[in-house]
């Protein structure tokens, strides 16, 4: 079989589902992978045959992807602010909107020349390595409450050599956690090499009375952003999107209770600014909120006109 024949039996096989709208790319994406050669060569050499072994990992692939497998889990791959990164089904896949986010906050950084910003929910660490090259002298404590999250984030880290300027911890939202962590000697996994926060039950007493007294003297981030999971536990998900890790989707029995946690925690610590990714039917939900939490808050829309995230200032606790 050659390339121009397993084209076309992909492409047919593909077109069969769907859910599926680019099969004549996806199936060029797929056989390029699977031979580690560019699109110019499956143009340039249709006529060239496919060994068994060639043969056996294409036609793996392409069933796993008629099953609705996302096909950048099947090339451990994504394309986000013109970078390749490496993601598994242990991360959500980084999503074009989310770029909007990453603007919003290089803006603010650029604008408020600030230093010392956090991620909540790094996930496969796309944002804050975007930032982090956009923004060079920023410094990026990112969380997450999934170590196998922070695998796969570390290596995207390591690959754009940024390793000095985004620190990694386990924990949920940002709990014990602050700027002065950075210069703090953390535990480190040996097999993942991951900088990791361990559970409050053993957090260092050293290292807990550091970030005490960081966020008493009002030494705090001065930035923080996230894409936390916002979809409501009852929606039913396309295909595709349930391979995806559920803790990084559901937020709750609405779904905004995550974003409503961020913005309550960083309003008690008078984080300056706060810049959040979030569902289009969100912002009744979310404004109330901000404006009470001391927040005055811009909310964005995508490129389809929908909200999909807001930018907010801290001003004063209301009373």
């Amino acid at each position: 079989m050659n390339i121009q024949d397993a084209l076309k039996i992909a492409t047919q096989q593909l077109l069969a589902n769907p859910h599926i709208t680019r099969a004549r790319l996806e199936a060029e994406i797929l056989l390029m992978f699977v031979l580690r050669k560019k699109r110019e060569f499956l143009h340039g050499h249709s006529e060239c045959e496919l060994d068994t072994q060639e043969k056996e990992a294409f036609f793996s692939l392409l069933h796993r992807r008629v099953q609705n497998e996302p096909i950048q889990y099947l090339t451990q791959r994504v394309s986000f602010f013109s970078d390749e990164f490496y993601v598994d089904e242990r991360v959500l896949i980084p999503r074009p909107e989310s770029e909007i986010l990453i603007q919003k906050v290089c803006e603010i950084i650029s604008s408020e020349n600030l230093k010392n910003i956090a991620e909540i929910g790094i996930g496969s660490g796309a944002l804050s390595v975007s930032v982090a090259k956009m923004c060079k002298k920023v410094l990026i404590t990112a969380t997450d409450i999934s170590q196998k999250a922070l695998q796969v984030a570390q290596k995207n880290i390591t690959h754009f050599g940024l390793n000095s300027r985004i620190k990694l911890v386990q924990t949920s939202l940002l709990d014990e956690v602050a700027p002065s962590d950075f210069g703090s000697d953390f535990v480190l996994e040996s097999s993942t090499m991951i900088s990791l926060k361990p559970s409050k039950k053993r957090l260092d007493s050293s290292l807990k009375s550091s970030v005490k007294n960081t966020l008493d003297s009002s030494l705090d981030f001065d930035l923080v952003f996230s894409n936390p999971p916002y979809i409501a536990d009852d929606y039913t998900l396309p295909p595709n999107v349930a391979y995806e890790p559920k803790c990084a989707l559901f937020g709750g029995k609405k779904g905004s209770e995550v974003l409503e946690s961020i913005i309550t925690l960083c309003a008690k610590r008078e984080i300056k600014f706060l810049a959040c990714e979030m569902g289009y039917d969100q912002r009744e939900i979310l404004a109330p909120l901000l404006a009470s939490s001391g927040y005055n808050a811009e909310f964005y829309k995508d490129l389809s006109g929908l909200y999909r995230g807001f930018v907010a200032r801290f001003c004063k606790a209301q009373l």
